[in-house]
């Protein structure tokens, strides 16, 4: 998704059975590299505090974080932080 003007992008991914085999990595480098090329000036992402594997990964492709969205999520058992 984006905004208006295009300068923003907030990102959603999941892989289910294909997760752990680079696939993530590679589509979202080049993704992003897009979004950058065409000018978007930030891009966001919101990852489940149990998910260290999509948290991983997004540090490795430079994102930092930034903020915590306590207990934002109901997992069907508990809260968690987004």
């Amino acid at each position: 998704m984006m905004d208006n003007a295009r300068e923003c992008a907030w990102l959603r991914f999941a892989l289910g059975e294909k997760r752990g085999q680079g696939y993530a990595k590679d589509a979202l480098r080049s993704f992003l590299n897009f979004l950058f090329t065409e000018g978007t000036h930030r891009v966001e992402a919101e990852v489940y505090e149990f998910n260290t594997v999509s948290l991983g990964l997004l540090e490795s492709l430079g994102f930092k974080k930034e903020g915590l969205k306590r207990k934002a999520h109901f997992d069907g058992a508990r809260y968690v932080d987004v």
